[in-house]
């Protein structure tokens, strides 16, 4: 079993041509699938060098992202980001999400809170720092939770109207809420059941 490894700190390296880079727009990719059934999204050698920002490692593979080209590289198009979750090779589907999640933080920061100067990118940390007040703003984590419902031999799913995906309970913790109280709350919320017995 191969087993990767990502390092998200912020360590900026020099792009090497064979290098991912991320093309996002309004929820989608820019990705392009093999004859073999697997994916892969531009290397720095097709999609080009200039104006890279760095976002995180796998293993020996450096991840960036850019602005929308141009032209679309032949043989890649965009596809609706949420469709890459189940991709081949899996180290793929977790970078691009990874990535995404990044690229909507930057895209959401562009702007002091503070004073409204345009934010600039700080040349060794992962923050946007104002050149006004000196504000910074660091990337934000949504502390989330799943749960497993059980009776039994049964599993409880739930599905969404006009989806045919099945999935457990899950959702994101409200302000002051332990995981274990969110765990109650959208159980009841999509479900209308009470649970006990949470274990981890």
């Amino acid at each position: 079993m191969i087993t990767n490894h990502i390092y998200n700190q912020y360590d900026p390296q020099d792009p090497s041509a064979r290098d991912t880079v991320f093309f996002f727009r309004r929820g989608e990719v820019l990705i392009r699938a093999l004859p073999s059934g697997e994916y892969r999204c531009p290397t720095v050698e097709e999609a080009g060098s200039q104006c890279l920002r760095y976002l995180f490692r796998i293993d020996d593979t450096c991840y960036f992202m850019r602005e929308e080209p141009e032209t679309v590289p032949e043989g890649y198009e965009y596809v609706n980001i949420r469709h890459t979750r189940t991709l081949s090779p899996h180290d793929l589907s977790f970078a691009v999400m990874t990535g995404y999640h990044l690229y909507q933080w930057y895209h959401y920061h562009q702007f002091c809170g503070r004073c409204g100067t345009r934010l600039e990118h700080h040349p060794r940390d992962r923050k946007m720092i104002c050149s006004e007040c000196g504000h910074a703003v660091y990337p934000y984590v949504k502390p989330a939770i799943i749960v497993a419902i059980t009776d039994g031999d049964r599993l409880l799913l739930t599905t969404r109207p006009g989806h045919d995906i099945r999935a457990l309970v899950a959702g994101y913790c409200e302000i002051g809420e332990s995981a274990e109280e969110a765990v109650s709350r959208e159980v009841r919320e999509e479900t209308g059941l009470a649970v006990t017995d949470l274990k981890y």
